[in-house]
């Protein structure tokens, strides 16, 4: 009984350490929050995700043709890179 209390308090405290926890996205906001976001005429900052699919080097490092889950990872960032995701790019 007192592995499974110690257990259950330790997954507990996890959970309230993970739910404060900012996101990268949330994090890179509260640092460009004074950007001109009008300056941005695409709408997307692509420094506000992680880079995965490290779209700025991709003719240079690789090939030109994409595969599906690198062209799925690349859409998935500039999504959510955009300032405003209704106006832009639809979802899957």
């Amino acid at each position: 009984m007192k592995k499974i209390s110690l257990f259950l308090l330790l997954v507990g405290q996890i959970y309230l350490v993970s739910a404060q926890a900012p996101t990268y996205t949330q994090w890179v906001d509260s640092i460009f929050q004074y950007v001109d976001k009008n300056q941005a005429t695409t709408g997307i900052l692509y420094e506000r995700v992680m880079p995965f699919a490290n779209l700025e080097n991709f003719n240079r490092t690789q090939a030109d043709t994409s595969s599906a889950t690198h062209f799925m990872q690349a859409y998935s960032e500039l999504y959510r890179a955009a300032w405003d995701t209704t106006k832009r790019l639809p979802s899957f």
